[in-house]
């Protein structure tokens, strides 16, 4: 379980701010989509079952303050299903399965870039969590309307 603490005005202002005991994340909601209408609607895995939207960008930036990572994520349907797709650098990953899938190979990449460069490695061996890189959980959203609100996922 990950717990998020923020204090922010969503959505009045599209900025969102979390923190958790390691990382804090920036979410800059860039267009937030809307829910394609049954059947198309896709939701994720059943644990969490958060509906999932279409034509959403969110601008993340995340990690430690030494460390930095910014990003572009977007979800669009093509065919009716999503697509996951994170812009970093001059990078684009992509994945048709979930928003973790994308995260990982972002993960991936930036740690094969990191070994190019002999630097810094995201995560190690740890997975990034699609929820927490996309933020499309529109529940979590709405709970940031709040101020000084704590979220346990």
């Amino acid at each position: 379980m990950t717990r998020y603490q923020g204090t922010n005005t969503y959505p009045q202002n599209p900025i969102i701010k979390a923190q958790t005991k390691t990382y804090s994340f920036s979410y800059e909601i860039i267009q937030e989509g809307y829910y394609p209408l049954s059947p198309i609607l896709v939701y994720t895995f059943p644990s969490n079952k958060y509906k999932i939207p279409d034509k959403y960008i969110v601008k993340t930036t995340f990690g430690k303050r030494s460390n930095q990572q910014i990003i572009k994520c977007s979800i669009n349907y093509i065919n009716n299903k999503p697509l996951y797709r994170i812009k970093f650098e001059d990078q684009i990953v992509e994945s048709k399965k979930s928003a973790s899938e994308a995260a990982n190979l972002y993960q991936d990449a930036l740690n094969k870039i990191a070994q190019l460069k002999n630097s810094y490695k995201l995560h190690g061996s740890t997975q990034l969590n699609g929820i927490e890189i996309l933020d499309y959980n529109y529940k979590i959203l709405k709970r940031f309307e709040k101020i000084n609100i704590e979220i346990i996922v």
